[in-house]
């Protein structure tokens, strides 16, 4: 199970989707949504508290408030650094 929720960007609507408390999508195609739930992913349009608090930084940064955006991580989770991937970016949403 897959909770989504929407919000206006300058890019028009936008969809944020969260699956076993992590954001697994930011989409801004209402289809691409549809065909993640084709793809056998039950979505409901919940808002969590990840999915408050993903909304609310990507916001703040669309208005130029907020330079990076950082979601919270959950427990156990540890960031990939750039020598284990071979040198791929791994910078945050810019």
């Amino acid at each position: 199970m897959g909770f989504y929720i929407e919000m206006t960007s300058p890019f028009g609507q936008a969809y944020i989707v969260e699956e076993n408390h992590h954001i697994t999508h930011l989409l801004f195609e209402k289809d691409e949504l549809k065909q993640l739930q084709q793809d056998g992913l039950e979505l409901r349009r919940t808002e969590t508290e990840l999915l408050k608090e993903a909304k609310r930084q990507l916001e703040e940064y669309f208005r130029g408030g907020a330079e990076d955006v950082h979601p919270s991580s959950p427990p156990g989770w540890n960031p990939v650094s750039e020598k284990s991937v071979g040198g791929a970016a791994v910078d945050p949403v810019r």
